[in-house]
């Protein structure tokens, strides 16, 4: 039996940035997300964000929103956490 502790599943672009993270940032952190996403789908990242300080902003025909959200991350799996639910959301982009 092993008792070592498990590390989720990390696709190999995401496991670069959790190297970058690790060596750059000191833990815990306040990280800073921006994305951009259609209008109808601002609510789910809300849904992501609950509880984390978010700033909204419609694009200048109100078809994209621009979300800017501050998070207080333990550890970088945090942040990978965070991209990978974001990434279900079609057609996001990550700033």
């Amino acid at each position: 039996m092993n008792d070592q502790p498990t590390t989720p599943t990390v696709r190999p672009s995401l496991a670069s940035l959790k190297e970058t993270l690790d060596a750059c940032e000191t833990w815990p952190s306040t990280f800073i997300f921006k994305f951009i996403v259609k209008r109808e789908a601002v609510g789910r990242l809300h849904e992501i964000f609950s509880g984390c300080e978010v700033s909204v902003r419609p694009s200048r025909y109100g078809t994209y929103v621009g979300l800017t959200a501050h998070v207080d991350a333990a550890d970088s799996g945090t942040v990978i956490s965070i991209y990978q639910a974001a990434a279900e959301i079609p057609g996001i982009i990550s700033l």
